[in-house]
C-alpha cells in the first residue's frame, strides 16, 4: 500500500469499459467504504475535467482529478493548476481556428461533449465533432453518415483540417504532441511536456504527500516507483503487468473492485 491515502484510477478501459460502461455494480461501495476508512479516491485521465467532474459525481468520489493527461489539476473548490502555463488561452484560439476553417470549407460540425456527440446523428454525411471541453488541449473527429444511416470514420477530412492547421500547430508557444489515431479517426494536440507524471507530481507537490496509489490499463498510468505504488486491471497490456506492483485477473471495473478489495482499512 503506498504511504499516503490516495487513490488516483484512470477512467477509460479502468473503470469504464470500451464502450463508457460501469460493468460491476459493487464499485461505489468499495469507494465509499475506503473513503470511510479515511483514503481519498480520486481520476486521473485524458478526458477533460467537466467530464470527470461528472463521473466522479457518479461513482461518489472525494479526491482530486487529474485531466488531460496531467495538463490540469484540480483540488476541488480550493485549487485548480493549469501544468503548462498558457496552454488554456493558446487551445482556445486553435479551437476558434478550426471553427473558422470547418465555416469557410463548409463542413457541418458538433461542438460538445465528446462522449455525447459520437451518439449523435446529424442529418449530413460528411461532419466533425470538436470536444468543446477540452481547455489545455484540442480534440476533434472526422465522421460518415451512409445512405443507410450508418456512422464510420472519416480520416479523410481529418487530414485536410490538419493541413490547413499546420500554420497555426507550428505556432504554438510550446511543443507539441500530435496524435491522429487512425483506428478511432480522433486527432489530439496537446504540450509535450504535459503527461500524468507531471501532473501526479504538481498534486503532490500541492497536498504534501510522498507516495499515492495509482490504478490503470496502459503504460501511460505509469507515473513512476518514486510517486506512486500501482495497481492495473486485468484487461491490460503485459508491458503495464510487467511493471505494476498488482495486477488483478478482472477486467475493466470488476478489476477495480478486486484491486479496492484488497485494501484494509
Amino acid at each position: 500500500l503506498p504511504k499516503n491515502k490516495l487513490l488516483l484510477i484512470d477512467l477509460d478501459k479502468t473503470l469504464i469499459d470500451k464502450n463508457y460502461k460501469i460493468n460491476d455494480d459493487r464499485i461505489n461501495s468499495e469507494i465509499s467504504r475506503l473513503q470511510a476508512g479515511g483514503w481519498q479516491i480520486g481520476l486521473s485521465s485524458d478526458t477533460p475535467l467537466i467530464t470527470l467532474q461528472k463521473w466522479s459525481d457518479v461513482f461518489g468520489m472525494n479526491g482530486p482529478i487529474i485531466a488531460e493527461r496531467g495538463a490540469l489539476v484540480n483540488l476541488g473548490k480550493r485549487k485548480q493548476i493549469e501544468v503548462v502555463s498558457g496552454s488554456e488561452d493558446y487551445f482556445s484560439g486553435l479551437k476558434r481556428s478550426l471553427v473558422e476553417i470547418l465555416t469557410k470549407e463548409k463542413i457541418s460540425f458538433l461542438y460538445g461533449d465528446s462522449i455525447s456527440l459520437l451518439t449523435e446523428r446529424p442529418k449530413v454525411s460528411e461532419y466533425v465533432l470538436i470536444n468543446d471541453y477540452r481547455q489545455c488541449s484540442l480534440g476533434f473527429w472526422g465522421r460518415t453518415i451512409d445512405k443507410d444511416g450508418e456512422i464510420s470514420l472519416n480520416n479523410r477530412v481529418v487530414v485536410n483540417l490538419l493541413s490547413k492547421l499546420k500554420q497555426k500547430l507550428d505556432e504554438s508557444p510550446f511543443e507539441l504532441v500530435l496524435d491522429f489515431n487512425k483506428e478511432y479517426g480522433i486527432f489530439i494536440a496537446s504540450p509535450k511536456f504535459v503527461n500524468k507524471r507531471e501532473g501526479t507530481k504538481r498534486l503532490m507537490e500541492e497536498m504534501g504527500l510522498r507516495e499515492i496509489g495509482v490504478i490503470g490499463d496502459s503504460m501511460t498510468d505509469i507515473v513512476g516507483r518514486d510517486l506512486a505504488v500501482h495497481y492495473c486491471v486485468g484487461n491490460s497490456g503485459s508491458e503495464l503487468a510487467n511493471v505494476s506492483d498488482y495486477v488483478s485477473d478482472k477486467s475493466f471495473t470488476t478489476g477495480v473492485v478486486d484491486i479496492l478489495q484488497r485494501i484494509i482499512v
